[in-house]
């Protein structure tokens, strides 16, 4: 599985990484181990704004308690198999994580098969059409993006 669009430039996108090398498979290990988490990658891409689309976060001992009681609700439903599958987009025979990398990261490091659901049909959605376009015109910094979209759209 790899990572889907987080629109973002391609300095900082995770676009196609594969989620077992990401920083939520770092962020899994490390809530997995009780470890630390202040200085991975995971959290430092919070901090500065570039894990996805949404903005900067500072981070507090409340905001790591929040992740690990997530964490623990979430193993403790996988070991059940109660989650709610994962999103994907299937593009060139390839499966991309449209919602739930970080479901999908945990399945990993718990060594379960991850539930998937495709919702490629939701790539055509005018929103996906609104941010290839805003990135056409910025094509050095969305390159990734540009031929990820590229195969869908054309």
């Amino acid at each position: 599985m790899l990572i889907g669009p987080d629109n973002l430039k391609d300095k900082y996108t995770l676009l196609g990484r594969p989620i077992s090398n990401s920083p939520y498979i770092e962020l899994m290990q490390f809530l997995n181990t009780g470890k630390g988490i202040k200085n991975i990658e995971y959290i430092k891409r919070v901090k500065n704004g570039t894990l996805d689309i949404r903005r900067a976060h500072s981070i507090d001992k409340q905001y790591i308690r929040s992740f690990r009681n997530k964490f623990e609700s979430r193993k403790s439903l996988i070991q059940k198999g109660l989650y709610n599958p994962i999103k994907c987009f299937l593009v060139n025979g390839e499966y991309y994580v449209a919602d739930g990398k970080h479901m999908a990261a945990l399945c990993r490091i718990l060594n379960v098969t991850p539930k998937c659901v495709d919702v490629s049909s939701l790539q055509y959605d005018s929103w996906f059409l609104w941010i290839y376009d805003k990135m056409q015109k910025k094509p050095d910094e969305y390159r990734k993006h540009l031929s990820y979209f590229t195969e869908i759209f054309q």
